[in-house]
């Protein structure tokens, strides 16, 4: 076991990226190998920018696959600014994606007033109309709380997308 252990290189920020998709085996050794509290850290303190959410995902993520090719091919702002969305959603929600079988399962998304000088937030909204969309499937929220971060946090990104 301690010639595994030698072999083994795995750094601090790889650890903490892996950590959520880990069984329960994996993540008591990770939180031994580095201990508990690097693991305990709520989402909205790790993700302040749309860089850290890219950093937070494995390099073969397929919507970072998706934006690194669309910025490639110079795709106009209000596309990229979708894709950037569709990226925090995914990292912010650690996971969680919505069950749209699931009536009774509340999305929350950021709700927003256009201003004469651009967006604004408004509030997080939670909507369970049958036929009526005003948000994209992929930016809906597990809860309140992260629909009104990412609402405050990344508005001029939201701006690029829906102005």
């Amino acid at each position: 076991m301690s010639n595994l252990i030698e072999k083994l290189k795995l750094s601090q920020q790889d650890a903490i990226k892996f950590y959520p998709s880990c069984s329960e085996f994996e993540k008591k050794f990770l939180e031994q190998t580095f201990g508990s509290e690097i693991f305990n850290v709520k989402i909205t303190d790790k993700i302040k920018t749309f860089q850290d959410a890219c950093n937070s995902l494995p390099c073969n993520d397929f919507e970072l696959f998706k934006y690194n090719k669309l910025v490639d091919m110079g795709i106009n702002d209000h596309t990229l600014a979708h894709q950037q969305l569709i990226i925090i959603t995914k990292v912010l929600n650690e996971g969680w994606t919505p069950n749209w079988n699931d009536t009774n399962e509340p999305k929350y998304y950021p709700y927003f007033r256009v201003l004469s000088s651009g967006l604004g937030f408004d509030d997080a909204f939670c909507s369970f109309v049958y036929a009526y969309s005003t948000v994209g499937s992929r930016l809906c929220f597990k809860n309140r709380e992260l629909a009104t971060y990412v609402g405050k946090q990344f508005v001029k990104i939201y701006e690029k997308d829906l102005l």
